[in-house]
């Protein structure tokens, strides 16, 4: 049984922990201020990018990415004036990248 988001064995990885390093590697190449802004910025309802991110730092790694690696680590600079438990989740992640390939 696989998570939803999770791909089918054999398939890309295009789940939301994938489309959260897309989305943000425009944002992580710009500038960190650049990064930090699209994180707290809220879309009305909806939860802000740093919520969605903070519910899945610990799975990002795994997202199959080619650039994970480069926007956990900025990711986890960005946040770390705002949140320094996540900030330190997030480089376990870039590490786990690291150490995957």
């Amino acid at each position: 049984m696989r998570r939803a988001g999770d791909p089918v064995e054999g398939e890309a990885a295009w789940g939301l922990e994938w489309m959260l390093v897309d989305g943000a590697l425009p944002f992580a190449r710009r500038s960190e201020q650049a990064l930090r802004e699209r994180l707290l910025a809220g879309p009305g309802d909806r939860p802000r990018p740093l919520d969605q991110v903070a519910e899945r730092a610990d799975d990002l790694w795994r997202a199959g990415h080619q650039h994970a690696g480069e926007v956990l680590g900025a990711l986890a600079a960005a946040v770390k004036p705002v949140d320094k438990a996540l900030a330190k989740r997030l480089r376990k992640a870039a590490f786990k990248v690291g150490s995957a390939t």
